[in-house]
């Protein structure tokens, strides 16, 4: 939004995270299972909050394929750092992988202490099995029929990446040229149409009150179609040569934004005023009230400004609304997976 640093361009930009090693709440090492012990289960995006709870306020969300250094592992929770604070997400959501390795030849202790008899040298590389921690700074590990601790500044610990999740793969056969639209309301209303499927094999990414959204590629976001719309006329009339006179064609990157507080700030008006809503577009680099042609996805108003990513101008930010019958989580999923898009347009700066 005009004049901030706005947390949904922050979020966006995040691709993996490297956390640091922190101080840490000490914890029974006897009641901590080995980080490898079952697999993860599979979300859209991972929550994390500033606590160790379902309560806890959520700083950010990471996406499937995030790789994140974790600090600390336990049956509910694992303690990470974001962004220099400590921060928490689920356990059971988190794939480990990789081996637990010594980083140099390490000694074995019998305790959590440097002053700690040991049982032996392990040297570097040497493989162990992580069975918890830490607690102040020191891992519990098995090593050669031995149960120790080992420091965390000596160890290579595992990596835990968040789950992909597994793609729907219900086929579609679209029989006939069919009307697509942004949002299932339109659909059923028969409404600002912004393409054509061509007839052939989809995959259904969702279903809402009869309305299908599909797509090529299975578990990525599609459009809406209406089942019972009548087919498009095979040979529509061709496009003119210039469709768009006064306009520059260029290719921009969109990417996409709800109009959720924890995307936008909280705010609820443009740059200039104006209400969020489907339409309304970003850009730092083009005047306000300038107008925009992205065939397909329809006519639109540079009416907001963005974060800096929004400098150039190549880049745009468009609001999408919300579907009739979605909650925050479903329609926030669904944003996201829009990611960043080339979309060949038209532009009309706007001139006094």
């Amino acid at each position: 939004m005009f004049g901030r640093t706005n947390h949904r361009h922050l979020v966006k930009s995040l691709l993996a995270v490297t956390l640091i090693t922190g101080t840490f709440v000490a914890q029974s090492f006897a009641h901590t299972a080995p980080v490898q012990a079952a697999p993860a289960k599979t979300v859209d995006h991972l929550n994390i909050r500033n606590k160790p709870s379902m309560s806890g306020d959520i700083l950010t969300c990471f996406r499937p394929g995030t790789v994140v250094d974790v600090l600390s592992y336990g049956k509910g929770w694992s303690k990470i750092s974001y962004q220099s604070k400590t921060a928490y997400m689920a356990t059971e959501f988190l794939s480990f992988t990789g081996k637990t390795t010594t980083k140099v030849n390490a000694l074995l202790r019998q305790s959590p202490s440097y002053q700690s008899a040991y049982y032996g040298l392990m040297k570097q590389g040497t493989p162990v099995t992580l069975l918890g921690g830490p607690t102040a700074k020191w891992h519990q590990v098995r090593w050669n029929g031995f149960v120790g601790y080992v420091h965390h500044d000596l160890l290579n610990l595992p990596k835990a990446v968040v789950p992909n999740p597994q793609p729907p793969k219900e086929p579609y056969a679209l029989k006939k040229s069919t009307p697509f639209y942004m949002n299932a309301q339109n659909a059923k209303d028969g409404k600002n149409s912004v393409g054509t499927f061509s007839p052939g094999p989809y995959f259904v990414y969702k279903r809402y009150n009869g309305m299908v959204n599909i797509t090529k590629k299975a578990g990525s976001a599609g459009a809406w179609i209406n089942p019972k719309a009548p087919a498009v006329p095979e040979n529509p009339k061709p496009a003119p040569q210039d469709p768009y006179p006064g306009y520059t064609k260029m290719t921009f990157r969109v990417s996409f934004y709800s109009t959720l507080a924890i995307d936008n700030g909280g705010w609820t008006t443009t740059a200039m005023g104006t209400k969020l809503r489907y339409g309304v577009l970003a850009s730092n680099f083009w005047p306000l009230r300038s107008q925009v042609v992205l065939p397909g996805w329809g006519n639109f108003v540079i009416e907001d400004r963005g974060g800096s990513d929004f400098d150039s101008k190549y880049r745009l930010d468009l609001c999408i609304p919300r579907n009739a019958g979605e909650s925050d989580y479903q329609y926030r999923s669904r944003v996201w997976s829009m990611g960043l898009k080339d979309l060949s347009g038209y532009i009309k700066a706007y001139r006094r």
